[in-house]
């Protein structure tokens, strides 16, 4: 966790010292476990050679929840992106991307809970539409894989899924 943390840290330091930083959000759907995928990340724009290429540097926390019976899980994921923008001088554009990090997974059963981090990591891509100067629209897919954690001393498959999502980025 420590690992994490002082990545988050780093990360936000290094988007927040830059020039070109944006924020967003996106709300997507997760298409095998049926429930919410929500994510929101800080990322700092490099300076490409290429004006028809942007290239992103961010940080990025996830949430899901999904519960039934008596048992509930929780899924945190955080990750450190790459993520290249097609385009961005125009009205419409291209993004793709991927990360790596650690998904904080925490289950509970009646009063018992138990949780765990382990490996993650995800490919991202979409569709873009500049909506103002500032503000940027998205819509895509992405895939997002998690590893084994050891929940009440077994070792507890979470897998990987599917989310279709739509988000919004906000740059200063």
């Amino acid at each position: 966790m420590k690992q994490i943390v002082t990545l988050a840290l780093f990360a936000t330091t290094l988007a927040v010292s830059a020039r070109a930083v944006t924020v967003g959000a996106t709300a997507g759907y997760l298409v095998d476990g049926k429930t919410g995928y929500y994510t929101a990340h800080i990322a700092h724009q490099f300076k490409s050679a290429n004006p028809g290429i942007a290239h992103f540097a961010e940080f990025e926390i996830g949430y899901t929840h999904d519960s039934e019976g008596p048992a509930s899980l929780d899924i945190v994921p955080v990750m450190v992106n790459y993520r290249a923008e097609f385009a961005p001088t125009g009205k419409f554009g291209a993004y793709l991307g991927a990360g790596a990090g650690a998904s904080r997974v925490k289950i509970n059963v009646f009063s018992f809970s138990e949780s765990d981090s382990a490996f993650s990591y995800q490919g991202f891509a979409g569709l873009t539409y500049k909506a103002t100067e500032s503000t940027t629209l998205t819509l895509g897919a992405r895939y997002l894989w998690i590893g084994d954690a050891n929940l009440f001393g077994v070792a507890a498959r979470v897998g990987d899924d599917v989310s279709l999502e739509a988000g919004v980025r906000i740059k200063f």
